[in-house]
């Protein structure tokens, strides 16, 4: 048995839960949690906090990190407006209509 058999016999005998270790997360300070994976090296927040299951509460002895971020970037602000719809505010002055009504759009001077 090497020392990476016995690291994960240790680990799979201390949940009770059927499959083991169902779900991981880790309590912050605050009272919130965040879900993470168990994984082969532990992730920046494993040198914070620990883990636990999220049915019997067991501390997870393993390493573990946050899951994978899933983000949409949206394009800038700027451009969508410029490109799609009305000037965005902060180009609105360049424009000879808005310099002659002081740079409100729609206002008659």
């Amino acid at each position: 048995m090497t020392d990476a058999d016995s690291t994960v016999a240790t680990i799979s005998a201390g949940c009770a839960c059927n499959p083991a270790w169902p779900a991981l997360a880790v309590t912050r300070d605050d009272g919130s949690t965040e879900p993470v994976h168990a994984a082969d090296t532990p992730g920046p927040l494993a040198l914070l906090y620990y883990a636990h299951c999220t049915r019997c509460g067991l501390r997870y002895l393993g390493p573990f990190r946050l899951p994978p971020r899933t983000t949409v970037t949206a394009p800038h602000r700027a451009c969508v407006q410029g490109c799609t719809g009305p000037t965005p505010g902060w180009a609105r002055h360049h424009t000879a209509a808005n310099r002659a009504t002081g740079g409100e759009p729609g206002a008659v001077r």
